[in-house]
């Protein structure tokens, strides 16, 4: 559930588009989905990534957490680092 204080975000620019593949993806694709997952949080406001990611055909709230947490390794403070 979105918050009620979310304004609803235009199309994602192409560049805010990936084929995510269906079934099951490999530690490279999630570490590649990961790394595009922090660009895109980096670069949207504060509470408007969980509605993006309800957006995204083939992915999911979990699947994009998991993506992101290998892509840092579990540790919160590389989630700048790769955002860069």
């Amino acid at each position: 559930m979105s918050p009620s204080n979310v304004v609803p975000l235009a199309e994602p620019a192409p560049a805010d588009t990936r084929a995510i593949p269906r079934g099951h993806l490999f530690v490279d694709q999630k570490l590649a989905v990961g790394r595009w997952l922090l660009k895109v949080k980096a670069r949207l406001p504060h509470g408007h990534f969980g509605p993006w990611i309800e957006t995204q055909k083939g992915l999911c709230r979990s699947l994009a957490l998991q993506c992101m947490r290998l892509a840092t390794g579990g540790r919160q403070d590389a989630r700048q680092e790769l955002a860069a």
